[in-house]
């Protein structure tokens, strides 16, 4: 009997560790007080989500974001965030078919509002 409460005792604890685990939402880098990177948060947004119409073969509208020069031309002229919030409800222009998440499009932005940078 000591045994099997025992046991029952260590799989409660050990279902509730998990759970808490599984539950707790990731933090978005955004929300924190740090620098965003352009090869470590925003290239990776842009591989997943813009490079199937805006490489250099397929350059929807002649947009090209395959370099740190074209998407920051393309942020620093508002194009960028523009195309990827929503407007009075209506749906995002990109991605195609999709929508960022929240963090996503908080990364750009901060991005943005950090200058920026080439880091």
């Amino acid at each position: 009997m000591k045994i099997a409460f025992s046991y029952f005792f260590i799989c409660l604890i050990l279902s509730n560790c998990l759970n808490d685990k599984q539950i707790s939402p990731s933090i978005c880098k955004a929300q924190q007080n740090k620098t965003i990177s352009f090869q470590g948060d925003i290239m990776p947004i842009i591989k997943t989500q813009c490079l199937e119409c805006y490489d250099a073969k397929n350059h929807l509208d002649g947009i090209v974001l395959e370099s740190y020069l074209q998407i920051s031309t393309s942020a620093a002229s508002g194009e960028l965030y523009d195309s990827i919030v929503s407007i009075n409800g209506a749906l995002p222009r990109m991605p195609k078919g999709g929508q960022l998440s929240d963090c996503e499009v908080a990364t750009i932005k901060k991005w943005i509002d950090q200058q920026m940078p080439n880091n």
